[in-house]
């Protein structure tokens, strides 16, 4: 697989971020709080939809970004 510069790489990766980061301080900081495991659940799948979707802009060649599209289509069905 090759990569090639995008720069719209930078907002799907800070949400990937955002979410992972808003994931790990529910689980840490949560305590017994009612939603907690589907909220952390819910900010997973996101953060992996857009970590995956972010990778499929800068993928350089058809099976790459191939590759990344399909799990883009995971993520999407794990968030709904």
């Amino acid at each position: 697989m090759s990569f090639q510069y995008s720069p719209y790489v930078w907002p799907l990766a800070l949400s990937a971020a955002l979410a992972w980061a808003v994931s790990i301080s529910m689980w840490v900081q949560g305590g017994s709080a009612p939603g907690r495991r589907p909220i952390v659940a819910l900010m997973v799948c996101a953060g992996f939809w857009s970590a995956c979707y972010a990778l499929e802009f800068v993928g350089g060649d058809f099976a790459a970004k191939n590759f990344w599209h399909r799990l883009v289509y995971l993520g999407i069905a794990l968030v709904s």
